[in-house]
């Protein structure tokens, strides 16, 4: 056998065994040392964990819920009132940890709430009162606005008192929440939920019918709720509007030339302009359940008119926001989607192990027809 092929034989083996160690690579990547990770907050600040808390300090509805939905409620010492209030079922865990005395939800980071929830905090780390809660290792999660956390002082007292705090404020797109949502379950858990990869793939499922039945004209609705005794509609900074344009709506009340994130306007005459195919998603607590109100938005825009209860914990920093995104949906294109939030497809098994294997088939195959051609040589 000439050099020049025993030194192409050479380096085809070389590629080969290249290619299975980077197989290999590749397979072993999800596997790393223990060294923690980081967490960024919606104020930029970022907070290393050593892994998991043993314990959490949630501030607002949505985190509370989060953190119940992944299902971590016995790591929560204090909440808010307004989340132990709140009638949905999600939260029947926090109120039976409370009436055991294993939590405590008093306060709000509202004025009349503020002293309560300072004294829960401080409470639950003080060791010779039997507070659990390690100020070194565990964390606070405050969800509001600047108004209540930063004004007022808030975060500042329970960061001159030694808190790990984060801080989320202005959480306006369904994508960010799912971020949120992940960083909760690493905060938690360690580790990202299933529930996570749940909440991406309902708007790739979505996304993907929508272009198999090649849907140009998308199905036009908008986002209603109630507040300073008027009808107001979603606008860019409603969680709710971009929920309609992940569900693949048309969100026609968006408009960039204002800064609410929902406004005024008169109802009868978005439906003069769109016709009564539009889809209206109504708050549930605002609207639906009153019924004086929503009579009066039926006199607005007609009874034709498709009007969808729209829960508030999916209009949050919730992972039932994906309810919503897929309540959306089936709204707006029942022929396509019924049911409920598809699960994610796992047939396809680990890619990374797909390469391992390959690597290693195509290694001993190389090797096999070296080891011919050296031979015939």
């Amino acid at each position: 056998m000439t050099g020049s092929v025993k030194t192409g034989l050479f380096t085809v083996m070389v590629v080969a065994m290249f290619a299975l160690s980077t197989a290999a690579i590749v397979a072993s990547s999800d596997v790393s040392a223990d060294s923690g990770f980081y967490i960024t907050d919606g104020k930029g600040n970022t907070i290393h964990f050593d892994g998991p808390v043993d314990h959490i300090i949630t501030i607002g509805v949505g985190v509370t819920a989060t953190v119940l939905q992944l299902g971590y409620g016995e790591k929560i010492v204090v909440a808010d009132k307004y989340s132990s209030d709140n009638k949905a079922k999600v939260f029947d865990q926090l109120r039976q940890r409370i009436s055991e005395g294993k939590a405590v939800a008093d306060g709000t980071i509202y004025s009349s709430g503020v002293d309560a929830l300072k004294s829960n905090v401080i409470d639950a780390a003080d060791t010779e009162k039997g507070g659990v809660f390690d100020k070194y290792r565990d964390v606070m999660i405050l969800t509001g606005s600047d108004t209540y956390l930063i004004n007022n002082g808030l975060l500042k007292y329970f960061q001159d008192n030694g808190f790990r705090v984060l801080v989320w404020n202005d959480i306006v797109e369904y994508a960010d929440v799912i971020v949120f949502a992940e960083k909760m379950s690493l905060i938690v858990s360690g580790s990202i939920s299933p529930e996570i990869n749940k909440m991406r793939n309902v708007v790739k499922v979505i996304d993907d019918k929508l272009k198999e039945e090649k849907v140009v004209d998308k199905t036009e609705a908008f986002y209603l709720t109630y507040s300073g005794n008027v009808f107001k509609v979603g606008n860019v900074g409603s969680i709710a509007t971009s929920m309609i344009v992940a569900a693949g709506g048309n969100a026609i009340t968006i408009d960039t030339s204002r800064s609410e994130s929902t406004y005024e306007r008169n109802l009868t005459e978005i439906i003069a302009t769109y016709g009564t195919d539009v889809v209206i998603f109504a708050d549930s607590a605002n609207i639906v359940q009153k019924p004086d109100r929503l009579e009066e938005l039926e006199k607005q825009v007609g009874r034709d008119v498709k009007i969808v209860e729209l829960d508030p914990l999916w209009n949050n920093y919730s992972i039932e926001s994906m309810q919503g995104v897929w309540t959306m949906a089936c709204a707006m294109y029942p022929d396509y989607f019924q049911g409920d939030v598809p699960e994610v497809d796992t047939s396809s098994g680990n890619d990374a192990l797909v390469m391992f294997i390959a690597g290693v088939v195509l290694s001993i195959v190389t090797a096999g027809v070296v080891i011919y051609l050296m031979r015939k040589g």
